[in-house]
């Protein structure tokens, strides 16, 4: 059983490794505070070392949490192809950072908006969620996620012009 979480606080989360416990599982804790709650109640600790957060939308957390998942994944399967593949990310990221002045200026075409769709699929679905919670909380944009599947079978005949 994992239970993961920034801050390591999160009852709700706290609760469910507990009994988990409880009921003889092993749990693991993928927390950004190895003094928390959540990891004292855990019998193994990821440790995702992202230091102190310090903007609202904790987006340096959750990917750091996203790295530890696939790395973790990566080990189990004894793929080695796929630790290959993770050694790219940091590459990817640093080209991302390069295109700041176009993302900037591309962003200008959604500055007015005040409400939006978010939309993933099957590994992107949580970071859907993510991401719309990231935008209610930082632009205060009325964003609703959902699987791209969903969207098609009903909320899509809410999307008007703009």
């Amino acid at each position: 059983m994992v239970g993961i979480s920034q801050s390591g606080q999160s009852p709700d989360i706290v609760s469910v490794l507990e009994e988990g416990r409880r009921q003889g599982c092993a749990t693991l804790a993928i927390t950004n505070e190895p003094d928390s709650p959540l990891a004292r109640t855990s019998d193994f600790l990821l440790d995702i070392q992202a230091g102190p957060e310090k903007a609202v939308a904790a987006a340096k957390t959750y990917t750091t949490e996203l790295m530890s998942v696939a790395m973790l994944s990566a080990a189990l399967s004894g793929i080695e192809r796929r630790w290959r593949e993770l050694g790219t990310v940091a590459g990817w990221m640093k080209e991302t950072l390069k295109q700041s002045d176009f993302i900037a200026q591309a962003s200008q075409r959604y500055r007015y908006i005040d409400q939006t769709v978010v939309l993933g699929r099957g590994f992107n679905y949580s970071t859907a969620f993510e991401w719309a919670l990231k935008l209610k909380e930082l632009t205060y944009i009325i964003a609703e996620p959902y699987s791209s599947a969903d969207f098609t079978h009903g909320p899509i005949a809410m999307v008007e012009s703009g």
